[in-house]
Order: structure tokens, then C-alpha cells, then sequence
């Protein structure tokens, strides 16, 4: 449930006293949000960032 919530894996970490903020990567991916998350950024960049390199690429 603190995974659903929170914003990133020290959120996770700190209160359960993981020593790792891998330890808390388990339950932050997950969460149905994170999913999201992932996929908006995946999303932005295929569709802004990898064409804007090509871009950039073939004017030089």
C-alpha cells in the first residue's frame, strides 16, 4: 500500500528500514501507477526525444 503512494524508492526504503532503495524497487514496480508512469515517459520518448536526436542528427 506505501508503494502506491509514493514517489519514488527512498519513500519506499525509509519506512520499512530497508538498508538498499533496491529492496523497495520490488514493490514500487508493482503498483498500477508506476506502470503509468513508465509508460508516459516511454511514450514522450519515442515520441519527442528519439525523433528530435534524429533530427538533429541528420542536419549535421
Amino acid at each position: 500500500m506505501l508503494a502506491e503512494y509514493a514517489k519514488n524508492p527512498y519513500e519506499i526504503a525509509v519506512p520499512r528500514g530497508d538498508s538498499s532503495l533496491l529492496s523497495s524497487l520490488r514493490y514500487l514496480k508493482g503498483t498500477s501507477r508506476f506502470r503509468k508512469k513508465l509508460e508516459e515517459r516511454l511514450n514522450h520518448m519515442h515520441g519527442f526525444y528519439i525523433p528530435r536526436l534524429i533530427e538533429s542528427k541528420n542536419e549535421k
